[in-house]
């Protein structure tokens, strides 16, 4: 059969698909929170009067 006929015939009995039907949410990639934060050794003091004293870098991307 044509697909506009069984389309056709489903529309007169009231039929759908699973296949177009519309979902019931939207996509979302969020997965909760992941790992566990770090210590805050530094206190956000960032300033010193020695120099090379404080050296700081993001090791996030690395694995410990």
């Amino acid at each position: 059969m044509n697909h506009m006929k069984v389309q056709c015939i489903m529309n007169k009995l009231e039929l759908k698909g699973d296949k177009y039907r519309r979902k019931s949410r939207k996509y979302s990639s969020y997965s909760g929170t992941t790992g566990t934060a770090a210590k805050n050794r530094i206190n956000r003091r960032f300033h010193t009067n020695v120099c090379h004293q404080k050296l700081i870098t993001d090791i996030s991307e690395f694995k410990c």
